[in-house]
């Protein structure tokens, strides 16, 4: 006998989609600590499936964004090369110290994020998909995710 889990579509999308804002929720109890704000992307678009900018609401949007760095700017916010140097001469960081970063290199970051950021005058490190500069691809993750968006299937079963 065959034994399958079955998992609704959507109930994936939200755990993939949501598992960044769960592990991220503990940096914000303790002041005292090293808070690290992770983004994907800053952008107007509004989620829809099989969009491929934002379809699953991984970008946060602009107005949001700029209240965001508003509260950041009272924060220690600190490069990536001052966290780097703190570590390697063992000295204590400053009293709140933030790190802003955004993943996979989107090209709205530059758009959308770094006017804001230099607004305010902050620092943010990019972490960019090499394999992805000057190519017309998005990651294979957002491959993944958008595959089960626009997928017709209610459920997946593993076995």
């Amino acid at each position: 006998m065959n034994s399958y889990l079955k998992i609704p579509l959507k109930t994936i999308l939200e755990a993939i989609t949501n598992l960044f804002l769960f592990l991220n929720l503990d940096l914000f109890i303790n002041r005292h600590k090293l808070i690290i704000l992770m983004y994907h992307g800053v952008s107007n678009k509004k989620t829809r499936i099989g969009e491929v900018e934002n379809y699953d609401g991984k970008h946060i949007f602009v107005n949001k964004f700029m209240r965001q760095m508003r509260i950041v700017k009272r924060y220690n916010v600190i490069s990536m090369q001052e966290l780097a140097a703190h570590i390697e001469h063992e000295e204590k960081l400053p009293r709140n110290p933030l790190l802003i970063t955004f993943d996979d290199g989107y090209k709205n970051i530059y758009n959308s994020a770094f006017p804001i950021l230099k607004e305010f005058g902050l620092p943010a490190t990019i972490f960019v998909c090499p394999e992805l500069v000057d190519k017309n691809e998005i990651t294979w993750l957002d491959k993944v995710e958008l595959a089960i968006a626009r997928s017709k299937k209610n459920v997946i079963a593993f076995n």
